[in-house]
């Protein structure tokens, strides 16, 4: 399929969109498809509050607008559709709102809304969404049409105006999303709840969405430099690799395998950029439903413990990388994306030979010492359609290490995104596949989903020792003692072992006609608005 095929096709895709949306607000002209970025993430949801995933935030921050934000290329947090935001003396978080915001839709964005966002996030709390991240807030208030008060359970936070600028920050329009309840996507694009650089024209599930640039818009990420911008989405990714080949579309981003960007590295007119992924990948250990779990009718905490530790002292990150090959991951000993200030490879040095390397002699020891019969039963599930079609080789390649040991018999099963979110609070899976990929430069939003329990991985593992080191302010000018308190949280992590980390990404994108402005800030977001076509 030619450039010119594709682009005609989404062209009339667009055209249609602007004749259901006649009499809506008016946009830029959409004549041509401006730029095209194909992806293989999966678009789940468009409601913020949903467990929408990579894809669902790619949209997400294109469409809502945040209190703070980041620039591209950037890492320092600046206003977004706020004029002001600081600490007061009591140590609440009050933001004054710009004055004359809007919505696309004619609604006007004032305090109210702002209050309704985080209070609905609270309410929902929809599992997998990012929800756990505003366990911080005591109570949000509106003091007047523009002045929002974050009242904190420990004041004076300094990690959450970063908070703010993650996925749990997105403001909505308190006229359009329900209270308690997910908004379906058909409502969200019909009633244009949208102050974000972008509006969403239309989303034709599993196939097209189109944005145009919001002329409401008065954030801080300043207006758009392609007025026009399509997301092609990809069920195979070996479509996506060939039409970025093909420059049937700019840009491919997320959702490429390594077959594919080995093939692409080696084509001349393809350019690959590489930036810091921020996105872990590990093995999540539900404990009541493990071997020796909680629930179990053998239930041992030590035992259940031994069987965790004998699974990191066997893990090879190096060789699980390696099935991911074409320099999509990194091998990672911590909790924490290697991109962030405070990380540490604290699990290195505790587990296998001490040096990174899997120890079989270590991992026998363990077991031993706590009774556990050997070989023991683990059953690894993965979920394709919220990770990839291919993510599952990590947790076959982790499967064959501890089946090589004599140690375990590990069966790696498949999971379809519905069943598995509706029978995970069960403890229908012994273990199974996780990731997390928070935009947001406070290390805190790494360690925060592993401590809270069924709210965000799921494992029932809950520290009150390290929620606490968690939510101590860093009030004292010097960086180093909330850096302390969090590298303590990481070494609390590492002794207990809810979750094992294996490997992180690296984002690449492809591009064979020439767009430019591929910039990632310090959240690790890409933003299309920085996108143009020379």
């Amino acid at each position: 399929m030619t450039r010119g095929t594709v682009r005609r096709a989404i062209t009339a895709v667009l055209a249609a969109s602007a004749l259901l949306l006649a009499g809506c607000a008016a946009g830029p002209s959409l004549g041509n498809a401006g730029i095209v970025v194909g992806t293989a993430l999966p678009v789940t949801s468009l409601d913020p509050a949903a467990a929408a995933g990579a894809g669902g935030d790619l949209v997400a921050e294109q469409i809502y607008p945040h209190l703070v934000t980041v620039q591209p290329g950037g890492s320092r947090l600046e206003p977004d559709i706020a004029e002001s935001a600081r600490f007061d003396e009591t140590g609440a978080y009050v933001v004054t709102l710009k004055p004359g915001l809007e919505f696309a839709n004619g609604d006007r964005l004032d305090a109210s809304d702002v209050v309704f966002s985080f209070t609905r996030q609270r309410a929902i709390k929809a599992p997998g969404g990012p929800s756990p991240l505003l366990a911080g807030i005591a109570s949000v208030t509106a003091r007047d049409d523009r002045t929002v008060v974050f009242t904190l359970t420990t004041p004076n936070h300094q990690g959450f105006p970063a908070i703010l600028a993650s996925a749990a920050g997105a403001i909505v329009d308190e006229q359009v999303f329900p209270a308690r309840s997910l908004a379906s996507d058909e409502a969200i694009v019909a009633a244009r709840p949208f102050a974000g650089p972008y509006v969403l024209q239309s989303f034709n599930p599993g196939d097209l969405l189109t944005f145009v640039a919001n002329p409401a818009y008065a954030g801080g990420l300043g207006t758009p430099r392609s007025a026009d911008v399509t997301l092609k989405l990809y069920a195979d990714p070996d479509h996506l690799a060939a039409d970025v080949a093909d420059q049937a579309i700019d840009l491919a981003y997320g959702g490429l395998e390594p077959a594919q960007l080995r093939t692409l590295r080696d084509d001349p007119a393809v350019r690959i950029a590489e930036e810091p992924g921020g996105a872990l990948h590990y093995l999540v250990f539900d404990l009541n439903a493990m071997p020796y779990g909680e629930l179990q009718s053998s239930a041992d905490p030590q035992r259940s413990l031994a069987v965790r530790r004998a699974v990191a002292d066997l893990v090879d990150r190096e060789a699980i990388a390696h099935t991911a090959d074409a320099g999509t991951t990194a091998p990672l000993w911590g909790f924490t994306s290697d991109d962030l200030p405070g990380a540490e490879p604290v699990l290195r040095s505790i587990t296998g030979d001490g040096t990174g390397s899997p120890d079989q002699t270590a991992a026998q020891r363990e077991l031993d010492a706590a009774g556990v019969d050997i070989p023991v039963p683990l059953t690894i599930w993965t979920i394709p359609e919220l990770y990839g079609a291919d993510s599952g080789a990590e947790y076959e390649a982790l499967a064959a290490q501890l089946e090589a040991s004599g140690l375990f018999t590990a069966d790696v099963r498949k999971v379809g995104a519905a069943e598995f979110t509706a029978k995970r609070p069960k403890g229908a899976y012994q273990a199974y596949q996780g990731g997390w990929s928070p935009r947001g430069l406070d290390p805190a939003t790494y360690r925060a989903p592993y401590l809270l329990g069924d709210a965000q991985v799921g494992s029932h593992y809950t520290n009150p020792t390290a929620l606490a080191l968690l939510a101590k302010p860093a009030t004292d000018a010097d960086p180093t003692v909330r850096a302390a308190d969090l590298n303590v949280v990481q070494e609390q992590l590492a002794a207990d072992l809810p979750v094992l980390p294996l490997v992180q990404d690296e984002q690449l994108t492809a591009s064979a006609s020439g767009v430019r402005g591929v910039r990632f800030d310090g959240s690790l977001t890409l933003r299309f608005g920085s996108l143009r076509v020379p």
